[in-house]
């Protein structure tokens, strides 16, 4: 599915971008509820969107220069999955 909408997709760099920013907003929600100890309300999300997520984290990085093993939200948490 997601090669197919890649390959119609009028403008893939803009779609790259805004994928991007949705994975720090997830990044951010779980840090939210993390410290508010909500983790369990956001779990379920992280985990079921876990392809998308490294995806824009691929991106994140390529494009801002995030190391493997630093960044806000989700970056961290990214990283410490592939571990």
């Amino acid at each position: 599915m997601r090669a197919y909408c890649q390959s119609i997709d009028p403008d893939p760099a803009v779609a790259q971008q805004e994928h991007a920013r949705w994975v720090r907003d997830l990044g951010g929600r779980w840090v939210i509820a993390v410290r508010a100890r909500r983790a369990g309300q956001i779990m379920p999300a992280v985990s079921r969107e876990l392809p998308n997520i490294r995806a824009g984290l691929a991106y994140l990085r390529e494009h801002l220069s995030i190391p493997s093993d630093r960044g806000d939200g989700l970056c961290h948490f990214g990283s410490d999955l592939r571990r």
